[in-house]
């Protein structure tokens, strides 16, 4: 005699059995089937949420990213994050994108890198890392072309400069500030060390409080001078 036999699931054992063909699922496929949607319908409830707490800013062009109250994302490529962002490089190529992220951050020029509150950098591949005050004038910015600019209130104006630590200032072409207070203010100076500073051209001082004002002249040592 011929057998026929099915695999059903039971519910008072909670597993699958074999058992007669007449023998009945009491699970039942409605139960089934109106679990399967609200499972569904829970999870799309949730990213409904989580987009819905993401605001957009304006795209100018459609390639770009804002994200954030009042961000803007201006050019192709373009990253703006953040609350009041701006991310812009004129007539750059998907390569040398503007990235801007911070509240009030501003990237403005090929490459540029602005990152952290109110940081500004302008200028052909400037980068400016650090936070600042939100509308205040103590904040990182990286102004020229090349330029870095490395911590609070760091600030790199001229062509190549790089001003790294806090209050740091490179003002002269190529000039490398590097330290809290630190300034170099002229074409190719460097100051190294806490409140050092260079202030004539070429001239290097290293060490903290050191100061080097004469043409190409070193100080070396703490409060040195030259």
């Amino acid at each position: 005699m011929n057998k026929i036999f099915k695999v059903i699931w039971s519910k008072s054992k909670q597993c699958y059995i074999v058992v007669s063909e007449i023998a009945k699922n009491k699970t039942g496929k409605k139960k089934i089937v109106v679990a399967s949607i609200l499972a569904a319908l829970t999870m799309t409830a949730n990213i409904v949420t989580v987009e819905g707490a993401i605001p957009e800013g304006t795209r100018t062009d459609h390639l770009g990213l804002a994200i954030g109250t009042s961000s803007n994302s201006k050019s192709n490529q373009s990253v703006a994050i953040g609350y009041a962002s701006s991310a812009e490089a004129p007539g750059a190529n998907p390569e040398n994108p503007a990235t801007a992220v911070g509240a009030g951050a501003n990237a403005n020029g090929a490459g540029t890198v602005a990152l952290g509150l109110s940081a500004n950098a302008t200028g052909t591949n400037a980068v400016a890392l650090g936070g600042g005050s939100n509308g205040g004038t103590n904040k990182t910015e990286a102004t020229a072309a090349n330029t870095t600019a490395i911590g609070f209130n760091a600030k790199a104006s001229k062509s190549g400069a790089a001003a790294i630590g806090s209050g740091a200032k490179a003002s002269g072409s190529d000039s490398i500030s590097f330290g809290t207070d630190t300034v170099a203010d002229s074409e190719k100076a460097i100051a190294i060390g806490a409140g050092s500073k260079a202030t004539n051209i070429g001239a290097t001082a290293l060490g903290r409080s050191s100061a080097a004002t004469a043409a190409s002249a070193t100080a070396v040592g703490i409060e040195a001078s030259a």
